[in-house]
């Protein structure tokens, strides 16, 4: 999945494989990988369990931390940090929250290098065509699909809204984003979107990290 996002951004993947749940063993490898790509990201361990091993490989290599939370859902486990001249991205290794912290934060790092003058995801405005009755104190990220009725666009969920399902990512192709703090969403509501397959880009820099 995330090879093909690499590519989609205009880049090129360089598949490592999986490491084992061993610091040394990470640390060992991850600094020859660091020698060989300009960006790399790791998928998985980004967390605080026993196994989430991704801040123990940052503090090992003396990396600058520049963020390891992310007030949003999914990918609230999204970590950045510099080594050297080179960005390591920690993914969540749930797949919905890997994919949404790709699309954006490594995204606009590769769109940038080559230098594109709006390296975040296109923005554009729909109406909600479902209720989003949940609460949440952060920022949702939906994954949606875009349907024009009577020349309003009207945005939809693309299939089940749960982190681990990999088919409503495939049917995506936007985010359709709810800031938190609020009681829920109705349908018809106006709500922003992120433009997946657009190339057109926006300097929109809508989300901040913390730590």
């Amino acid at each position: 999945m995330i090879a093909a996002q690499v590519l989609r951004a205009g880049a090129e993947p360089v598949m490592y494989g999986q490491l084992p749940d061993d610091l040394d063993q990470c640390v060992a490898v991850i600094s020859t990988m660091l020698k060989e790509v300009d960006m790399l990201v790791t998928t998985g361990g980004a967390s605080v369990g026993d196994y989430d091993l991704v801040p123990g490989i940052i503090e090992r290599l003396q990396a600058k931390l520049l963020f390891n939370k992310v007030a949003m859902r999914p990918g609230s486990v999204t970590t950045a940090a510099v080594i050297e001249d080179k960005v390591l991205f920690g993914l969540s290794g749930n797949p919905g929250a890997c994919f949404v912290g790709f699309e954006l934060f490594a995204r606009p790092l590769i769109r940038q290098a080559l230098f594109a003058n709006n390296v975040h995801l296109e923005k554009s405005k729909g109406r909600l065509g479902v209720d989003f009755p949940k609460p949440n104190p952060f920022t949702r990220l939906v994954r949606g699909r875009l349907e024009e009725e009577d020349g309003t666009h009207i945005v939809y969920p693309s299939g089940l809204d749960k982190s681990g399902s990999v088919g409503s990512l495939a049917e995506a192709d936007l985010f359709i984003v709810l800031p938190g703090g609020t009681r829920g969403y109705k349908q018809g509501m106006e709500v922003d979107l992120l433009l997946l397959d657009s190339q057109k880009g926006s300097d929109w820099p809508w989300l901040k990290s913390s730590k």
